[in-house]
């Protein structure tokens, strides 16, 4: 059974970019609700340090450190940004009175959107390779060199 690529790729990026936004948007109507507008100012600096404590993952994976296993360094970096990127985007509210906050959300933007493209396009690739494993074991089993069903008997 094959799964459409708006379930398997489409519906998932647009519903993790939409929460990013809706909990932006939901995070500064409390802030405003609440009169703690203030905290928004305190949250720039936390974010980027989460940002750029989840480019650890990146180090492990060009090899300059050792430590550490890389699927969970990897779960950690998408969780870190994420929230880093939350913060950042608190911390520039949804009120803009200068060019400067305009620019850097729409970086962040850029950022969070080309992360999430890499994040997607890394579970297509593991897929396709574990496919085509799989055919290849299948081929190797019984045989012949492409085999589109295989039960694992001889």
């Amino acid at each position: 059974m094959t799964i459409s690529l708006w379930r398997q790729h489409v519906l998932p990026f647009t519903l993790l970019l939409g929460l990013l936004a809706a909990a932006t948007l939901v995070g500064d109507y409390f802030l405003h609700r609440l009169n703690l507008v203030w905290v928004g100012r305190y949250l720039g600096i936390p974010g980027t340090l989460l940002i750029i404590a989840s480019l650890i993952y990146s180090l492990r994976k060009r090899k300059y450190i050792k430590a550490g296993n890389p699927k969970s360094l990897l779960n950690l970096h998408e969780l870190g940004a994420w929230l880093g990127s939350l913060m950042v985007l608190l911390h520039a509210g949804i009120h803009f009175n200068s060019i400067l906050p305009w620019l850097a959300t729409v970086a962040m933007g850029v950022n969070v959107i080309s992360g999430m493209v890499g994040k997607l396009l890394l579970d297509r690739s593991r897929r396709h390779v574990q496919d085509s494993e799989s055919s290849f074991n299948c081929a190797a089993c019984h045989g012949r060199r492409w085999s589109n069903q295989c039960s694992g008997t001889r």
